[in-house]
C-alpha cells in the first residue's frame, strides 16, 4: 500500500523541497504536500509515482509498504517452503492451421 511517510522520506533523501518537486513535475506544491500527508490517504496513479521516482532517483516500490495481510501471506509462504513461482511450469500452445490444439513443453 502507498506509504505517505516513505514518500516524504524519499523526497528528503533526494534533498528536494516540495516546491522544487512540484515545479519539476508541473503540479502545485499543495499537491505534493497532500501526497505526503498520511491523514489524507492519497492514492496516486502509477504514472505520477513513476515521475516522482525518476525525480527522486529511487524506484516506485520505495513508496510502498506491506500491509499486515500482505506480510502474513508472505510469511505463510515461507513457512510452507514455497520458493517456486505462483504458476506451474510453462506450457506452450501450438496450433497449426486445420489441426487440433496440442500441448507441448518448451525445449
Amino acid at each position: 500500500m502507498f506509504d505517505a511517510t516513505k514518500f516524504r522520506a524519499m523526497r528528503e533523501a533526494a534533498r528536494i523541497g516540495q516546491g522544487r518537486a512540484a515545479t519539476a513535475l508541473g503540479i502545485q506544491q499543495s499537491g505534493v504536500a497532500r501526497m505526503e500527508s498520511p491523514d489524507v490517504g492519497a492514492n496516486p496513479t502509477a504514472e505520477t509515482l513513476s515521475r516522482f521516482a525518476a525525480l527522486y532517483g529511487c524506484s516506485v516500490g520505495d513508496f510502498f509498504t506491506e500491509s499486515p495481510e500482505e506480510r502474513a501471506l508472505r510469511e505463510r509462504g515461507k513457512e510452507l517452503g514455497e520458493n517456486r513461482p505462483a504458476r506451474g511450469p510453462a506450457v506452450r500452445m501450438t496450433v497449426k492451421p486445420g489441426a487440433r490444439r496440442s500441448k507441448s513443453r518448451p525445449a
